[in-house]
């Protein structure tokens, strides 16, 4: 009798336990790029030269927090600084494991070195990789070195994990890298993991989400109060369409470095979506509360912490390993090569930038070509004024691309820079042709186009040697007009023929920029033909 009082009062007190309202912490990481360092916050007006971010400032961080936590990323860990590259992301997950990292999505720059060095660096993690929509083509068999989901716990609480990596893999890295793999629809695919997660008892059910929130937002920041979708936005296949469409709490999102102060909660379907910005500058630290007996059962709060080094300070453990590798690599990268008269900024020039037309110069003129085309997003760093040192053209190129000469038809050309008008955006770098547009006030929509070389319209049956990189002449993003083109690879790096040009013209003056004119919307000038 009194065994069976005893199993009573035991079971009463477990279901009180688990009755109870649970507290517990995400902290959260995304297109971390290398950035296992701090550095100046060049980017802040009022301290530029105060040190932010690396590894060692988010250890001393978690280390303090007082709750049970789970440590996360949403991919693109590596490929971005010569301590990412030159190790090809050992140096990353080594950090990654030294903090005690829970799991991450792949993002579509694992993929950068082939897939054989993804299935090294999963094999060196200590946490799982996590990839639900990737599939083998020849078998549609699951990749090896990725799950497709986990399922984590913190203290009483059952945390389902889901990774989704972005369709856009397929363009976004090396194509030929990926050519053999399926990436299957985002939002079908957390459904299904989501609902399976649901059937085994999870009380939290995340996605970690290498796609990206809006393309409007891309690579900014803001409070998620300013936060404003278009219609563009609310038809992108991302983190809004995970959100909307699978059975989830939370979508932890990356890809398009995106910076929201604050979670933002998704009016038509109440999940919570948390962006963390990039290069390891700031993490998201959000406080999860499980109560069984409340609607919604979930309920999240957090923001964005800047990883500011004077107030987190730096774990003395870690900041040995990341200093291990920036010895490493240190020696040869601190050479200077040049100096620069004026600083090259990428923000601020929704079209050409000084950066974009000076690298787009210098690999049109390294090849005699007569157009020279760079995709803006693959510029990855800004260069100051100052002293230029390799360590700086690593940071603006890191990505191993070799300039590749495609020869185009002038009518081709033009669909080449109507394919990359991304609004009032352009999606590539220009040397030696011109570009006139002129939008629809109203739908800011792209209305005309006109493209002009050597000062005359662009002629639509001549032939045109064009320079590039090896991503967009095999059809990258926005390199589709290229694919299938006559092309010769020169093999010649263009992170080599950039230094080439700092050493040999230096003091750099950077370019005008104005290579695209927008024309007024009710103007009737143009150019002769189309």
């Amino acid at each position: 009798m009194n065994r069976v009082i005893v199993l009573l009062v035991a079971l009463l007190c477990a279901n009180c336990a688990l009755a109870e309202p649970h507290r517990f912490v995400i902290f959260h990481t995304s297109d971390i790029h290398g950035g296992i360092a701090k550095r100046p916050a060049h980017w802040h007006k009022k301290t530029p030269k105060r040190l932010i971010g690396g590894f060692a400032a988010l250890a001393a961080l978690v280390k303090k927090e007082a709750l049970p936590y789970l440590l996360l990323d949403s991919g693109d860990i590596f490929q971005g600084t010569p301590e990412g590259n030159l190790t090809k992301g050992r140096a990353v997950i080594e950090a990654m494991n030294a903090l005690g990292y829970d799991a991450m999505a792949v993002g579509n720059h694992e993929f950068d070195y082939g897939e054989n060095n993804l299935k090294e660096l999963s094999k060196l993690a200590n946490f799982p990789m996590l990839a639900a929509n990737i599939r083998i083509a020849a078998n549609k068999a699951p990749i090896s070195y990725a799950k497709s989901r986990r399922m984590l716990r913190v203290g009483k609480i059952k945390v389902g994990v889901i990774g989704i990596a972005t369709q856009h893999t397929r363009s976004s890295t090396l194509p030929k890298n990926v050519v053999h793999l399926i990436f299957k629809n985002e939002v079908k695919s957390a459904r299904k993991h989501a609902i399976a997660l649901r059937k085994k008892g999870a009380d939290v059910v995340i996605v970690l989400a290498h796609c990206g929130l809006a393309p409007s937002v891309a690579r900014k920041r803001l409070d998620p109060n300013d936060l404003v979708l278009t219609e563009n936005d609310k038809n992108y296949v991302g983190d809004l369409a995970i959100a909307r469409g699978a059975p989830v709490d939370i979508v932890f999102g990356g890809h398009m470095h995106t910076g929201l102060t604050a979670p933002w909660r998704d009016p038509e379907s109440g999940v919570h979506i948390v962006q963390s910005y990039e290069n390891l500058a700031s993490v998201s630290r959000l406080e999860i509360t499980v109560d069984r007996k409340s609607k919604p059962k979930v309920q999240v709060s957090g923001r964005l912490v800047d990883l500011w080094v004077d107030q987190h300070g730096e774990d003395a453990a870690v900041l040995e390993l990341v200093q291990k590798h920036q010895n490493q690599v240190g020696k040869r990268l601190d050479e200077k090569i040049g100096t620069l008269n004026e600083s090259m900024i990428r923000a601020g020039y929704p079209l050409d930038n000084p950066l974009g037309s000076w690298m787009t110069d210098i690999m049109r003129m390294s090849v005699a070509a007569d157009i020279g085309i760079q995709n803006t997003y693959g510029i990855r760093d800004d260069l100051r004024a100052g002293t230029i040192s390799l360590r700086d053209i690593y940071r603006v190129m890191p990505f191993e691309n070799t300039v590749v000469v495609v020869t185009l038809s002038g009518k081709q050309v033009k669909q080449l820079v109507r394919d990359n008008m991304r609004g009032q955006k352009s999606g590539i770098q220009i040397s030696g042709i011109r570009v006139h547009l002129r939008f629809d006030p109203q739908k800011q929509t792209l209305q005309e186009s006109w493209v002009l070389h050597k000062g005359a319209p662009i002629d639509d049956e001549k032939l045109y040697r064009v320079a590039t990189n090896n991503y967009l002449a095999q059809g990258g993003t926005g390199g589709k007009v290229m694919k299938g083109a006559p092309t010769h690879d020169t093999g010649r790096s263009i992170r080599k023929v950039i230094v080439e040009a700092v050493r040999q013209h230096s003091p750099i003056t950077p370019p005008k920029v104005g290579r695209y004119q927008m024309l007024p919307a009710l103007s009737v000038e143009k150019p002769e033909n189309k």
